[in-house]
């Protein structure tokens, strides 16, 4: 079954968001197309997102060592499978321990960014 092109109803192809409270920022890629383009960028490289993939996120750490996250989501389930590795990343790179005693703050982050990316993407809830 082939995946929807985008699940982002707004005009730019990728835009970006803080991390903050943590260091860094995330840049979101509202189509296949763009979230390759600015893969290669980073890394130098040539990437195809597979057409059967719903989504992929990289962290990147760049020359002036500031920290980047890159998502590309077609579905609503891939964003929310994406976004937990995203959270998983920040945390890693920031010293963050977490663990099933203390998941609040990987909850709330979560929670944080799938609202920004909704409100800043125009994603259409049901």
């Amino acid at each position: 079954m082939r995946t929807p092109k985008t699940l982002f109803n707004c005009s730019k192809a990728s835009f970006s968001i803080s991390l903050a409270p943590y260091a860094g920022r995330l840049v979101v890629a509202t189509t296949r197309e763009e979230y390759c383009r600015i893969f290669d960028r980073w890394y130098s490289g040539n990437h195809k997102l597979d057409l059967e993939q719903p989504g992929e996120c990289m962290d990147y750490i760049d020359s002036k060592g500031r920290f980047r996250v890159l998502i590309y989501s077609a579905t609503m389930s891939a964003l929310v499978h994406e976004l937990g590795h995203i959270v998983s990343y920040v945390f890693k790179h920031c010293g963050v321990r977490h663990s099933l005693t203390n998941d609040e703050p990987f909850c709330y982050f979560l929670q944080h960014l799938f609202d920004e990316i909704v409100k800043r993407g125009k994603i259409k809830l049901p």
